[in-house]
């Protein structure tokens, strides 16, 4: 009799609170141990199945494509069986690509057969359309092309060779390979989400591999298919002289088809009736966005001896002590420091499991009120007030400390934060955060309005704190200021987001780079405007300082 492990494990394994897995590397690893489940269930069904009553050469064709697909899966799973090598395993976007897609594709593709195969695996391909279609923690459709967009992102932020990237390489951290049929893939996603630059890179790398003779897959055959794929993009983005030229390979190849020939007249005159344009890439923030990249990639602009005059590093004594605050200025008004050493690595593990138990779609908030998810910022969040029975002292620990070495206030009412919890993030594929500031008073006609501000008043500062190492990607940039604050584990970056009369300084305008390789963690704490009547005064000439 079939076993119904996989809804029993389901129910009473998994809250179905996880959607869009894609945004977060803890979500794409508990979706891992999903898929683990469902492997073990997968192999007794096989083990308990009489193949007996299959007739047709086709079906048991179908069968044993399914064996091995369950042989290679489990080879994967044993390989990376351990927690911590799965965590290294799983910081690789072209690792997390692959698993969505073998989710999303693979494993639908395989249990369409299973309806052919008698009453019992009939009832098994019910059981899995029903979880790969309505449970929240399996990978959708929505995450694959979720995750070739992260692809698109990162070779337009980082300038990433798209050859390499093929080959299974970014910045020489090796992976398996992507087939030609998974950049054919991509290059549609970005097609349909208006990324014309980075899909026509996707299909020119495909259609030269293909010419060079590497085999393609299912979904890309031919030369001949991708190639007439790459002019219909060229023409519909507005290159038609390309889309001509490339036409053109594929009618030489084949002078017999008149599909080819007539296609080939069509681009022809539209080159010859229409101007062409380059493909360019797209701007998706517009506001300092080749700063906001160049930023990105480390390419910080040159400052003159003024400035640099009051970027040091030093040691100064804190509340704490006999400790000796560890302090890097990256700039001066506003004034942007780092902190290093300032939270342990224990604490820092207690943080992220305190964190993994209800993290949620990270959102931002539109003019009108109301939550939004996007491409904007591509994480999950969770906000950790303290009332955890399994959080222990680590949260007033870490609000202590953080006051002791900024010398700002944070009013503590039963060791918690009044003015707001504890927000940690965790990152996906390509994971990134738009630039933004962190006031949440509003502008009406221009002007700063802070009626609907609570009595503790805005967030004068930020006291961000690094919980993982990003092997690639992932540092805090300001676009205005041209300064990049890099992902050090174990440190704080600190800056004022309010001048001391309590207006907001756009000039601390900042982001969260795209994570190319690792799982980044972080955590913000924010001290209220209010609370820093005695530590920061009102002052006329209105600069902040340590």
């Amino acid at each position: 009799m079939l076993r119904l492990t996989i809804l029993c494990f389901l129910v009473i394994s998994f809250p179905q609170v996880f959607s869009e897995i894609y945004s977060s590397i803890q979500s794409v690893q508990d979706a891992w141990g999903l898929e683990r489940e469902v492997l073990k269930d997968a192999d007794e069904v096989l083990k308990d199945f009489n193949t007996s009553t299959i007739s047709y050469p086709y079906d048991i064709h179908s069968l044993d494509e399914f064996k091995s697909f369950l042989a290679k899966t489990n080879e994967l799973h044993q390989k990376y069986d351990d927690e911590d090598a799965l965590a290294v395993y799983l910081q690789h976007p072209i690792h997390i690509y692959h698993f969505i897609k073998r989710c999303v594709v693979d494993w639908r593709f395989h249990t369409q057969h299973f309806y052919y195969l008698g009453e019992d695996m009939i009832e098994y391909a019910g059981m899995l359309v029903d979880l790969f279609d309505e449970y929240l923690l399996w990978p959708s459709r929505t995450d694959l092309t979720a995750a070739s967009l992260g692809f698109l992102r990162l070779d337009k932020f980082y300038q990433l060779s798209f050859q390499e990237i093929a080959n299974g390489s970014i910045q020489g951290i090796p992976s398996e390979p992507l087939t030609v049929e998974d950049m054919y893939d991509i290059a549609m996603i970005g097609v349909e989400n208006w990324r014309p630059w980075s899909a026509v890179k996707w299909l020119e790398e495909a259609a030269t591999r293909l010419w060079m003779g590497e085999v393609g897959g299912p979904g890309a055959t031919s030369y001949a298919k991708v190639a007439l794929k790459l002019a219909e993009v060229y023409d519909k983005f507005g290159d038609h002289h390309l889309a001509a030229f490339t036409a053109e390979t594929v009618a030489r190849m084949e002078p017999q088809s008149e599909y080819f020939q007539d296609l080939l007249g069509y681009y022809k005159e539209k080159n010859a009736t229409y101007p062409s344009r380059e493909i360019v890439p797209h701007k998706q923030f517009h506001l300092d966005q080749d700063q906001y990249e160049s930023l990105c990639r480390g390419e910080v602009p040159e400052k003159p001896a003024n400035v640099i005059r009051h970027l040091r590093c030093f040691t100064k004594p804190s509340a704490i002590p006999y400790h000796l605050a560890k302090i890097e200025v990256l700039h001066v008004n506003p004034n942007i420091y780092i902190f290093h050493d300032v939270v342990y690595e224990g604490e820092q593990n207690e943080i992220r499991k305190l964190a993994r138990k209800n993290l949620e779609r990270s959102t931002i908030t539109h003019l009108e009120g109301y939550p939004n998810t996007g491409e904007f910022r591509i994480s999950r969040t969770s906000w950790l007030y303290g009332l955890d029975p399994d959080a222990g002292d680590v949260l007033p620990r870490v609000y202590k400390r953080a006051q002791q070495l900024s010398g700002l206030k944070i009013e503590l009412v039963d060791g918690l934060p009044g003015f707001s919890g504890m927000q940690v993030l965790n990152y996906g594929i390509g994971g990134m955060y738009g630039p933004h500031v962190d006031i949440i008073g509003t502008y009406k006609d221009d002007e700063y309005d802070v009626n609907n501000l609570s009595p503790l008043g805005d967030r004068i500062a930020t006291w961000l704190l690094y919980l993982s190492d990003v092997e690639y990607g992932g540092a805090t940039v300001f676009p205005h200021l041209g300064v990049r604050v890099p992902n050090l584990k174990g440190s704080a970056a600190l800056w004022y987001n309010l001048n001391r009369d309590g207006t907001p300084d756009r000039l601390t305008l900042h982001a969260g780079c795209p994570v190319a390789i690792g799982s980044k963690w972080i955590a913000n704490l924010w001290f209220a405007y209010n609370q820093q009547v005695f530590s920061k005064p009102c002052l006329p000439d209105n600069k902040q300082g340590l």
